[in-house]
């Protein structure tokens, strides 16, 4: 009977210390899941907050290496400064390209990189006046380099998503994308919310002049 109780006892102790470690090992294993869920959400954020940013900078380049041209016909501004009040959009391509018009999530094309993480495009927009006409900025001092030279208010939205995470589809984002940015009744990032996309968008304002 002593031989009997002591094989009981000795089967109880194996299944308890077999219980605490399958206890340890899933527990190891959720922290290692959540663990990388953080780094991973952490690292979307980044690559989506760094190709919105770099929107903004490849238009600025644009401007920035040709003041007048930016502004005519076939200038990144042009068009904007033709329909004021109206959003001209322009899809951030490989080879960091501007092509017009707004990105497709199921083309490769319009991706910003050759690893087809990230698609990003920007909304060029000159506010426009009761009377319709594009808002001049309120340029201070007296310069008389400056005189002559018309100065307006440009407004500049850049939208940049990650297609493979969140829960919108390719036809979800590309009706999302080709919404207004402005307050009508809904927007891009409206349309990118409700959709579930994993999204940034970033605004800037600018004045812009150039001699005529």
């Amino acid at each position: 009977m002593k031989m009997r109780k002591q094989r009981g006892a000795a089967i109880l102790v194996v299944m308890l210390i077999l219980l605490v470690i399958t206890v340890l090992g899933i527990t190891a294993v959720r922290m290692g899941l959540t663990s990388l869920t953080i780094a991973t959400n952490s690292q979307v954020s980044a690559v989506v907050f760094q190709s919105a940013d770099a929107g903004l900078v490849s238009f600025e380049q644009r401007v920035s290496a040709g003041l007048y041209e930016a502004g005519q016909a076939t200038g990144v501004i042009g068009p904007a400064l033709n329909a004021p009040g109206s959003e001209v959009i322009y899809c951030v391509t490989k080879g960091d390209r501007l092509r017009l018009g707004g990105c497709q999530a199921d083309v490769a094309a319009d991706f910003t990189s050759a690893r087809d993480v990230a698609i990003n495009q920007i909304a060029v927009e000159v506010p426009a006046n009761a009377d319709g006409e594009p808002m001049k900025a309120l340029v201070l001092g007296t310069d008389a380099d400056r005189a002559g030279i018309p100065t307006y208010r440009l407004r500049v939205h850049s939208t940049a998503v990650i297609p493979v995470y969140g829960s919108a589809d390719s036809d979800d984002l590309n009706t999302c994308l080709a919404m207004p940015n402005d307050d009508s009744a809904e927007t891009v990032t409206d349309c990118l919310t409700d959709a579930g996309a994993v999204f940034t968008t970033m605004v800037q304002e600018y004045n812009y002049g150039f001699n005529e």
